[in-house]
């Protein structure tokens, strides 16, 4: 696992493995997030001890699905931030949806104590205009505009790959494949 000597972080970003309630039976084609990867429930996603690895000053970025926004909103605040702002990723594939199709990712922003100290640059646009990935992968432009924007340690909760300064975690690592997140949290939180 790569890891900084940090235990306490002034950056987190987070892409979740949410459980949606989905009930698709339009095709025999396997649907929804359960399908390609084990996901959280809402209650589990709250209950994870972020709020024990942010520094203060910190700030989140959360990746919430738009039909989950209140959701998202109440887990920042579990998480002891307080939301400010989305960032939008327009896709360029439409997928599904209840009412409207969805075709854009929203991450949302969170604050912990005084951040202005770890701002250096204000100048970031809430777009990430990019490619569609493949299924859940996120943009790293948003890694790129966090790390442009600002100082401080850096923890990314979910990754799927390491990144050159950030630690990383998450069950589709190499040295943490399958393991929950919840225990590698443990183990991080434990690190001395």
């Amino acid at each position: 696992m790569e890891a900084t000597d940090h235990r306490k972080f002034q950056v987190i970003c987070a892409d979740p493995p949410w459980s949606f309630n989905d009930k698709l039976t339009m095709s025999t084609t396997r649907r929804g997030s359960q399908s390609h990867y084990p996901v959280l429930g809402i209650d589990a996603i709250k209950q994870l001890r972020v709020s024990e690895l942010a520094d203060d000053p910190a700030i989140l970025a959360l990746w919430c699905p738009s039909s989950l926004l209140d959701e998202g909103i109440d887990i920042v605040r579990a998480w002891g931030f307080s939301f400010k702002q989305t960032v939008v990723w327009p896709k360029k594939r439409i997928g599904m949806g209840h009412l409207f199709r969805n075709q854009h990712e929203l991450a949302l922003i969170g604050t912990r104590g005084k951040y202005s100290s770890i701002v250096r640059n204000r100048g970031q646009s809430t777009l990430l205009p990019t490619e569609s990935l493949r299924h859940s992968q996120k943009p790293e432009s948003l890694q790129d505009r966090l790390e442009l924007m600002l100082d401080g340690s850096k923890l990314e909760l979910f990754a799927r790959r390491y990144r050159s300064g950030w630690t990383c975690l998450g069950n589709e690592l190499p040295e943490t494949m399958g393991v929950d997140i919840r225990d590698t949290i443990t183990w991080l939180l434990r690190r001395e």
